[in-house]
């Protein structure tokens, strides 16, 4: 039996059975595990190290060791133990597959492939092992080898959904749209749940022209889950992650019925929104205000897609229809507001929150617009009073948190910034969103590099399809010069969220430095035109000055 935190690779290879543990190990191993699974890594780090100096010779100890130390943030400590249990028992499947997951983690896929590799040639021939063999093989593009060894796994278990729905990925990437269909098919039957199974066959018969399948294959998941908005989305997004952005427009009108609730149907419309087609969503929203009575939420939709247009006149007009006595009211007020603001119109901008908050002083949307507001016409200070004061009563509310880092860093206080996120990541090291922010801020300090890119690897770890977590470790590897390793973060960031001038900016960086000027302005004209506040403005224009 394995004493790891994460329990063992069940394997054919025998391995000689460890030496009973003293009292002394025993013991500092079982509270090393307590306080593993109590998340006190550092506590558990320290156990674990005790029960090694006790008896050196357990591998099992010494994988546990490596977790605890990775899971505190150590890293480079972490890949430091596993280095050494490979000495000390090279004939361990165990610690080769926890390597590999290292050097996964790292983003190290040539590594982690080779460690992968030896646990199968070891005996660790467990679905999880080759699916992780397979999927660094197609991180460092050994394409070929990894469909062999997606192929060998269906061959052992056919039932494995992963493995089918991964070979079908690739036949996709070469055009071999029959073959992508047959296993995304057999994913669907033995993962029916897996939407990511269902998107890529509606995509695959697409592909071959099969347009009536293509739109029952979204609609299958969909109506069974009698029209859970949670799952569209999930369709609709897979279809931007497979590039398919006209099908996933036209999900739409492939799912949307009348007899669905009104709040399915508009967040059909910021699924649009969010993939850049505005008129798709406005005109969603003016098709739903001719069967139902005017809500918040729909004006939202509406005012959203008219902002994004650039309408603004009409957008106001649409804000002002909603009453002080609808419940809706202090958002629309809000983003009232925030249009006035980034227009232009300060004073109105101020009179319209302050308004507002006399009635409703502890609404977040509010309090963010009159930040907003303040920072917009200059006052720096009065925006980081509102924004300390929101703090004071909502301690760890991550958006004035937030808000105010940013403030901060724009201000030219970087080290504020990075104390205002601080107690997010102390009250919860789960905290991508605030790895991610605490990470990308250090990428420009040469000296805290290191430290950025363990935080940004936690990040993308807990987060792996955040587009905005993407994006951060993409940027810091384009910043320290690896520029062929960020290309395929950048790109999913955009292609994942589409309408984010930061991101397009970036991008477009990318593709000056590969020599692609033309797609490059293109991208930094989409950007400027999709950024509608002043700081989004700037940070566009300071990626097209360089």
């Amino acid at each position: 039996t394995s004493l790891a935190c994460g329990g063992a690779s069940k394997t054919n290879t025998k391995i000689a059975p460890p030496t009973p543990l003293s009292q002394e190990t025993y013991t500092h191993y079982l509270r090393g595990k307590v306080a593993f699974y109590q998340g006190n890594f550092a506590e558990a780090e320290s156990e674990f190290a005790e029960a090694k100096r006790s008896d050196p010779g357990q591998a099992p100890i010494s994988r546990a060791l490596a977790e605890a130390r990775y899971q505190a943030g150590n890293r480079r400590g972490a890949e430091a133990e596993l280095a050494w249990a490979r000495i000390q028992w090279p004939n361990d499947p165990a610690v080769w597959m926890q390597s590999g997951d290292l050097h996964t983690s790292a983003r190290n896929f040539s590594k982690a492939a080779d460690a992968y590799k030896r646990a199968i040639a070891l005996g660790a021939r467990e679905e999880a092992t080759y699916l992780a063999y397979g999927m660094s093989l197609v991180a460092i593009e050994a394409l070929e080898d990894a469909k062999t060894v997606f192929r060998k796994l269906i061959a052992r278990k056919t039932s494995s959904s992963e493995a089918h729905y991964q070979l079908a990925l690739l036949l996709r990437g070469e055009k071999r749209f029959r073959a992508t269909s047959k296993h995304a098919r057999e994913a669907t039957i033995e993962a029916p749940y897996d939407l990511r199974a269902w998107a890529l066959l509606s995509n695959a018969l697409m592909l071959q022209g099969m347009t009536v399948e293509a739109n029952d294959t979204l609609r299958r998941p969909f109506d069974r889950s009698q029209g859970t908005p949670s799952v569209g989305e999930q369709l609709f997004m897979q279809l931007l992650e497979l590039g398919a952005r006209a099908q996933a427009l036209a999900i739409v009108e492939v799912l949307d019925r009348d007899d669905l609730p009104i709040d399915t149907r508009i967040g059909m419309g910021h699924w649009l929104l969010r993939a850049g087609d505005f008129e798709g969503a406005l005109a969603v929203a003016s098709r739903l205000e001719e069967r139902t009575s005017k809500s918040a939420a729909l004006v939202e939709l509406r005012v959203r897609a008219l902002r994004a247009l650039h309408r603004t006149t009409e957008a106001a007009v649409a804000l002002a229809t909603i009453g002080a006595d609808d419940p809706g009211y202090p958002l629309m007020q809000a983003m009232l507001a925030h249009l006035l603001s980034d227009t232009g119109d300060a004073a109105t901008a101020q009179v319209t929150v302050d308004a507002a908050l006399q009635d409703h002083p502890d609404h977040p949307d509010l309090i963010m617009a009159a930040a907003a507001v303040a920072e917009n016409d200059g006052n720096t200070a009065r925006a980081r009073e509102i924004l300390k004061a929101a703090i004071a009563r909502h301690p760890l509310a991550q958006r004035p948190l937030f808000a105010l880092a940013e403030v901060e860093s724009r201000s030219g206080r970087t080290k504020e910034a990075l104390e205002t996120i601080a107690p997010l990541l102390r009250a919860n090291r789960q905290s991508f969103a605030a790895l991610n922010y605490i990470g990308y801020s250090l990428i420009s300090d040469a000296e805290s590099r290191e430290r950025a890119e363990d935080l940004l690897l936690r990040a993308l770890e807990l987060a792996p399809d955040s587009a905005f977590v993407l994006d951060s470790y993409g940027w810091f590897l384009l910043q320290t010069n690896q520029s062929r390793a960020a290309a395929p973060l950048l790109e999913r960031a955009v292609r994942l969220t589409p309408t984010e001038p930061e991101l397009l900016a970036h991008l477009a960086e990318l593709r000056w430095g590969q020599g692609r000027r033309k797609e490059a302005k293109l991208l930094l004209q989409k950007a400027r035109k999709l950024a509608l506040s002043k700081h989004a403005q700037h940070a566009v224009d300071a990626v097209r000055n360089r």
